[in-house]
């Protein structure tokens, strides 16, 4: 929960200050403004790689933030991220979620160079639909009953005793034994449910989403400030190698440079490919090289030029 404070009208004098109580976890009107007015004027401009701390359930829906176009503060976020020219990292922290119309928003295939990266910590949570919802739509009431009817013992026992032929004939044992069916569904219904939605919830987990490709690495809170500092070290030097390229006309765009890059760096003897994996070996390894004199820029320089040679054989 966070509070608004709606100030006193100068011009009203019957007007009075008031406290807003707003949900927590929810993008709303001022929000947006306050994120494209820092992202737009600091971030863009300036040149820097962003990271971004994920934990939002979606949009505010209400009648007011509607009528405000809350959506359209939400799609400028979406118009910056798609031709943001640096390094995104969206990070979900510790018992974070990333939901609904947010999910859409930080999505990393919005960027159109491909720099957009999505990482978790283990206790993050994460999916378009929460798993009330993915119930409701994949595991109805009608699905619950089916699944009841094949795992609950007593239930099989009853249908069992329902289709012998000595008793369906019997009309008031029929309606006694599909009593006891219908006693016993509602009966196990909500226990189904909430097995249901935590099924659902563990479509959700950070394993379930690296495995479907949506995050690129499940990275503990405790290691994530050491790791973002390489992470964001390596792209930044390895996107102005691509630059190089690109200005020199050897490649066309990010993605062609980016594969003429690993295909020069896979050629060298002495790089291991566990090497090119970790971003502390990388960096360490390109370091070590002899070629650079006077720091890492001039290392990268002396590195573009190498490699546009290597290229133009």
């Amino acid at each position: 929960m966070w509070a608004q404070t709606v100030r006193v009208g100068r011009s009203n004098l019957k007007s009075e200050e008031t406290t807003i109580l707003q949900a927590g976890q929810l993008w709303y009107l001022i929000q947006h403004l306050k994120k494209q007015h820092k992202q737009s004027e600091t971030l863009i401009k300036k040149n820097f790689p962003l990271l971004i701390f994920a934990n939002f359930r979606g949009f505010s829906g209400g009648l007011r933030d509607m009528f405000h176009e809350v959506l359209k503060f939400g799609s400028m976020i979406v118009d910056n991220l798609r031709t943001y020219k640096n390094p995104i990292v969206v990070y979900l922290p510790p018992y974070s979620e990333l939901r609904g119309g947010a999910w859409v928003v930080l999505d990393p295939k919005i960027n159109l160079n491909g720099l957009c990266e999505m990482f978790a910590d283990p206790s993050s949570k994460g999916g378009v639909l929460e798993p009330t919802g993915t119930i409701e739509i994949k595991y109805k009431n009608q699905d619950l009953i089916s699944t009841m009817h094949r795992l609950d013992p007593v239930l099989i026992q009853l249908e069992k005793t329902l289709n012998d032929p000595n008793i369906c004939n019997v009309e008031h044992q029929k309606n006694h034994i599909l009593s006891q069916i219908s006693e016993r569904e509602n009966k196990l219904l909500p226990i189904f449910t909430q097995i249901a939605i935590k099924f659902a919830d563990l479509h959700d987990t950070p394993v379930q989403m690296k495995h479907r490709k949506v995050i690129k690495e499940v990275i503990e809170w405790k290691n994530a400030r050491s790791y973002f500092y390489y992470h964001f070290s390596r792209k930044i030097q390895e996107l102005n190698i691509y630059k190089k390229l690109i200005s020199s006309g050897v490649s066309k765009n990010l993605e062609h440079s980016s594969f003429l890059f690993q295909k020069w760096i896979f050629k060298q003897n002495d790089f291991d490919h566990k090497q090119f994996l970790d971003n502390k070996l990388f960096i360490s390894y390109l370091l070590k090289k002899k070629i650079f004199k006077n720091g890492f820029k001039i290392y990268l320089f002396n590195l573009s030029l190498l490699l546009i040679k290597f290229l133009m054989k």
